[in-house]
């Protein structure tokens, strides 16, 4: 009985890292449409961004983990430099960041 047990979670932890692997390369799609969309400048400071993208560059103005139905929202999505991804992320975000995330949540009644 112990074996079907330990069988299962085996199954069940195997069938979520190939949802995670799923939703990692669903996301890397969905970042390269915005890339090829957008100027390659932070949304937040104005610095460049450079020519190659990097997952860091593209912040969820509403995090994924609490609003999963808008993950893929290209308007929930901000450009921004490691450095202002690092302020939002540690709860100063840049003014320009702060008003977009204060305009999103509005304009989605989230607030």
């Amino acid at each position: 009985m112990k074996r079907t047990s330990l069988r299962r979670t085996s199954a069940e932890k195997s069938a979520k890292r190939k949802k995670d692997r799923e939703l990692k390369r669903d996301l890397m799609t969905f970042f390269s449409k915005i890339w090829g969309q957008r100027p390659h400048r932070c949304e937040a400071c104005g610095n460049p961004l450079g020519q190659e993208s990097r997952t860091y560059h593209f912040d969820h103005l509403v995090e994924k983990s609490k609003h999963p139905d808008r993950a893929f929202d290209t308007n929930n999505i901000f450009l921004c430099c490691l450095v202002c991804h690092g302020k939002k992320t540690a709860g100063h975000p840049m003014p320009k960041h702060e008003q977009a995330i204060l305009q999103y949540k509005e304009i989605n009644n989230l607030i």
